[in-house]
C-alpha cells in the first residue's frame, strides 16, 4: 500500500538532469543565430575584417597597431577562415562566440544567484535580438562579449576559492579580452572595484589578496607589449567617430537600453510590441531591484545557502552595466568621441542580469513563468522583425549589377578606396578597383583632383559609388570634380548606401586621364 502523506514531488523541470535545460538552450541560441546569417550582404567592416584576417600574421599585427582595435580578433579569423572565405563561413566565428557567451553568462548568473537565475539569463540571451545580430557579423564584438564575460566570471570563481588553475584562466581569458577590444579595461576595473570590497567583507585573506595581485600583475606583463597602442587609441587621432558623430548626446544612454531590449531593427517593430516589451522589461527590472533596495534585508554574496547574496549581487550587475556606459560617455567629452552602440555589446550580460533577477525574485513559479514567457515573446517577435528587414547595404547586388552591366575598360572608384572592399568580395577581380583614394575630408582640393585624375587614367567608363554624406567627403569633392571633367551618362539609387553614378570620358580625349 501507498504511504499517505508522502512529500509532494517538485515540479518536472526542477528533477531534469542539471545540463539538460542548458543544451536546450544552448542548441536555441546556435539555430537563431545560424537562421539567416547569409541573408544580407557582408558589410564595408565585415568585408575589412577579411582583408585583414588574409595578410600574413606579422604584417597583420603591424596594420593593427595603427588601426582602433587590437589583433586576436583578426589572428583568430585570420586561422578560422582556412575552412571557407563563404559568409557562413566568415561569419561563423562570431557565431560560435555568441554561443559559446550564452554558456557563459549561465556560468556568471550561476555563481553570482543560482542555477535556475543562471538558466534565466542565459534563455534571455540566448534570444536577444542585439546579440543575436552581432553573433551574425564578422567583427570582433561577439568574442569580445565573450571573453569580457568569462574575465568576470572567472574573477568571481578565484575570489570563491582561490588556486593557481583558476588563476591562471582567469589571467590568459583577461589578456585575450584586452588584446581583442580596449573596451575588455572595463572588465578589469569592475573586477577590481568588486575584489576590493570582497576581500574586505571576507576577513581581509592575505592569501587571497596575494593571488589576486599576481594575477593583476601578470595580465599587465602579458599586456605591456600593447599597452602604448591603448594609450595613444585614448589621447590620440579623432577616428571615424570625430567625423561622423562627434561627441554624443546624453540621449545615447537611454539609446543603448533601448537597443539592449528590442534590437536594430526598433523602427520596423509595431509599436505595440515596442511598449510591450519596455513595460516588461521595466517591470521585470524592478521586480529585481525591490529586494535590493528594500531596507531590513542583509543578505551576503557568496553565502552557502540558496540565496548567495541578493544585494551585492545586484550591485555587481547595476555596475557591470552602469559603470562603463557613464565611462564611455565621459571620455567621449573630455578626450575623443569613442561611444559607439557596437562597443556597448560586452554590458548587454549585465543588462540581461538585471532581467534575470527579476524574474528570479518574483516568489510565484506561475507569475514568473508568465512573465518570462511575455519577455521571450516579445524578444522573440524583435528577433523575427529583426531577420526579416534588410538593414546593410546590398553589396551582392550590387557587384552583380556592375559586372553585368560593365564594358572592357571600365573601373569602379570608392571614396576612399577601402570602402570597395566589400564589393571586391562579391566582384573578384571582374572589374579593377583604385584602393589608394584617401578620404577626401583629409585633403586639399588640389591634392584630391590629382587623386580622381589618377583613379580614371586609362578608362573610357568609371562606375563611381558614392555614399551620400558620408564623412570621408562630405562636400562631395570627387563627384564634383567628375561632372566636371567627365559626362555623366548615369545615376541610380543604391538602397541603403548612397548613389551609383556612371560617368563617360570625353570624346576625343585619350586615355590617358592627363
Amino acid at each position: 500500500m501507498e504511504a499517505i502523506g508522502t512529500a509532494r514531488q517538485a515540479p518536472w523541470w526542477q528533477r531534469l538532469p542539471g545540463w539538460v535545460p542548458l543544451a536546450a538552450i544552448l542548441l536555441l541560441a546556435a539555430l537563431v543565430r545560424l537562421l539567416g546569417i547569409s541573408t544580407e550582404s557582408l558589410w564595408l567592416d565585415e568585408a575589412t575584417s577579411l582583408m585583414v584576417a588574409q595578410l600574413p600574421p606579422d604584417e597583420l599585427i603591424r596594420w593593427t597597431a595603427n588601426d582602433i582595435h587590437p589583433p586576436l580578433y583578426y589572428l583568430a579569423l585570420h586561422y578560422w577562415v582556412f575552412m571557407g572565405q563563404s559568409e557562413l563561413v566568415v561569419r561563423g566565428l562570431s557565431t560560435l562566440a555568441g554561443v559559446l557567451a550564452v554558456g557563459a553568462l549561465y556560468g556568471l548568473a550561476g555563481t553570482l544567484f543560482d542555477r535556475r537565475m543562471g538558466l534565466w539569463a542565459a534563455l534571455l540571451l540566448a534570444l536577444n535580438p542585439l546579440h543575436v545580430w552581432y553573433s551574425q557579423e564578422a567583427r570582433m564584438y561577439a568574442l569580445l562579449t565573450l571573453l569580457y564575460t568569462l574575465s568576470l566570471w572567472l574573477a568571481l570563481r578565484l575570489w570563491r576559492r582561490p588556486s593557481w588553475g583558476r588563476a591562471v584562466a582567469y589571467v590568459l581569458v583577461t589578456t585575450a579580452a584586452l588584446y581583442t577590444h580596449y573596451y575588455s579595461v572595463f572588465a578589469v576595473l569592475i573586477a577590481n572595484a568588486f575584489f576590493l570590497y570582497f576581500w574586505w567583507r571576507r576577513g581581509r585573506s592575505s592569501e587571497i589578496l596575494r593571488t589576486w595581485i599576481l594575477t593583476q600583475a601578470a595580465t599587465l606583463i602579458l599586456y605591456l607589449g600593447w599597452l602604448p597602442r591603448l594609450l595613444a587609441n585614448l589621447g590620440g587621432g579623432g577616428g571615424w567617430l570625430a567625423f561622423s558623430a562627434g561627441p554624443p548626446s546624453l540621449m545615447v544612454l537611454p539609446q543603448t537600453l533601448i537597443l539592449y531590449v528590442v534590437g536594430t531593427a526598433r523602427a520596423h517593430v509595431p509599436e505595440a510590441i515596442r511598449r510591450l516589451a519596455y513595460g516588461l522589461t521595466g517591470i521585470t527590472v524592478l521586480a529585481g531591484l525591490l529586494p535590493f533596495v528594500l531596507p531590513g534585508r542583509r543578505l551576503r554574496l557568496f553565502a552557502e545557502g540558496e540565496d548567495r547574496g541578493w544585494g551585492e549581487a545586484m550591485a555587481f550587475a547595476l555596475t557591470g552595466l552602469c559603470l562603463p556606459l557613464a565611462a564611455a560617455w565621459i571620455a567621449s567629452q573630455v578626450f575623443k568621441p569613442m561611444y559607439s552602440a557596437r562597443y556597448m555589446l560586452p554590458f548587454l550580460p549585465s543588462f540581461v542580469l538585471l532581467l534575470a533577477a527579476g524574474l528570479r525574485a518574483v516568489q510565484r513559479d506561475g507569475w514568473r513563468f508568465a512573465l518570462g514567457g511575455l519577455l521571450c515573446l516579445a524578444m522573440g517577435w524583435c528577433l523575427v522583425t529583426q531577420a526579416r528587414v534588410l538593414e546593410k547595404p546590398d553589396w551582392r547586388g550590387i557587384a552583380q549589377r556592375l559586372v553585368s552591366e560593365s564594358e572592357p575598360g571600365d573601373g569602379v572608384l570608392f571614396v576612399p578606396g577601402w570602402h570597395g572592399a566589400p564589393f571586391a568580395y562579391y566582384a573578384g577581380e571582374a572589374l579593377p578597383l583604385y584602393d589608394a583614394m584617401p578620404a577626401m575630408v583629409q585633403q586639399t582640393p588640389e591634392a584630391s583632383l590629382g587623386y580622381v585624375r589618377e583613379a580614371i587614367a586609362g578608362h573610357e567608363r568609371i562606375w563611381f559609388v558614392w555614399e551620400t554624406g558620408h564623412y570621408s567627403d562630405p562636400e562631395a569633392q570627387v563627384l564634383a570634380l567628375l561632372r566636371s571633367e567627365w559626362h555623366e551618362q548615369d545615376a541610380r539609387p543604391l538602397e541603403r548606401l548612397g548613389e551609383l553614378y556612371l560617368f563617360v570620358r570625353p570624346s576625343g580625349e585619350g586615355g590617358s586621364g592627363g
